[in-house]
């Protein structure tokens, strides 16, 4: 049995987990994090998730596999457009871009209001997804 933690999204985290045909084992890829953007991989393993005590995350490490360049891509890359999803409409807050677009001064606040909100649900969203996605 491995555990593996982060604190506030910095530490080794398991991403890229991809199902294998043998009920209940995954492949994946540990990756050390940093604010919960993933910044290189470490080790790829064939993995069954155990159930989760706290803040760890622990498996049975069934065995290693080689790095695949379409799980490190694939993850650089889902990371990219989960930030230009969570982060674009925050530009909406700025005035400066409010004038740009010419958006009326009465309703620049509901913008702001929103963008905050956005940032706000998305967040909660991808931490309850990444909380609960080896148990569904």
């Amino acid at each position: 049995m491995r555990y593996i933690s982060s604190f506030s999204g910095i530490g080794l985290r398991v991403l890229t987990a991809k199902k294998t045909e043998t009920i209940g084992e995954y492949t994946g890829t540990i990756w050390f994090t940093f604010l919960l953007l993933p910044i290189f991989p470490i080790k790829r393993l064939k993995i069954r998730p155990l159930k989760r005590r706290g803040s760890y995350f622990s498996f049975e490490e069934l065995g290693t596999l080689p790095h695949s360049a379409g799980d490190i891509l694939q993850t650089y890359a889902g990371t990219i457009g989960f930030f230009l999803v969570l982060f674009i409409p925050i530009a909406f807050a700025f005035k400066e871009i409010q004038d740009v677009l010419g958006i009326p001064k009465d309703s620049q606040w509901v913008l702001m209001v929103l963008a905050i909100v956005w940032l706000i649900i998305g967040i909660w969203k991808y931490l309850d997804w990444d909380a609960s996605r080896w148990f569904k």
